[in-house]
């Protein structure tokens, strides 16, 4: 019984010291708006910060940044304009 508080503690406390950097926590001015997978372990992500917007391209090497987004987004494409 002892043996299986102290492994309990014992996890508790790891993660506790990891959850920063494995992404248990979620912060409020940091969030991932979209994310769109490319290809096999490839994808592109919009990530909030604040009020600030980056395009991330994300890949089994690592992660770069592709552009801050300073426009605003444009809505989704509806049908066009009817014909006569």
């Amino acid at each position: 019984m002892v043996v299986i508080l102290v492994l309990g503690a014992a996890a508790f406390v790891v993660l506790r010291k990891l959850s920063p950097r494995i992404g248990i926590r979620r912060g409020r001015e940091l969030a991932i708006v979209e994310t769109i997978y490319v290809g096999p372990k490839r994808a592109v992500h919009l990530l909030q910060v604040g009020n600030r917007r980056f395009l991330l391209g994300s890949q089994r090497e690592g992660v770069s940044m592709l552009a801050e987004v300073t426009e605003p987004l444009a809505a989704e494409p509806g049908p066009g304009p009817a014909q006569p």
